[in-house]
């Protein structure tokens, strides 16, 4: 349990940091945008559309994994 607890603590911190580093203001001031709603706008949908799907599917694949440990807890108390 302390093992997984750290490495959760890792993971939080470790995309904490990658977030930080990329959204600094600098960053936005030196770099353009990736896709720029207003001259692609058919591509910005898309891509809104694909990450809507991409963090419906995590949050599915969270749940069932949380479904599957609450399942196994529940055989092993009962």
């Amino acid at each position: 349990m302390r093992s997984r607890s750290r490495t959760l603590v890792t993971v939080v911190v470790l995309t904490m940091a990658f977030v930080v580093s990329f959204a600094s203001p600098a960053m936005a001031e030196t770099k353009p945008q990736l896709i720029d709603g207003s001259e692609d706008g058919a591509l910005a949908f898309v891509a809104f559309a694909a990450m809507c799907m991409v963090f419906w599917g995590l949050l599915f694949a969270v749940d069932k994994v949380r479904q599957k440990a609450e399942d196994e807890r529940d055989k092993l108390d009962a």
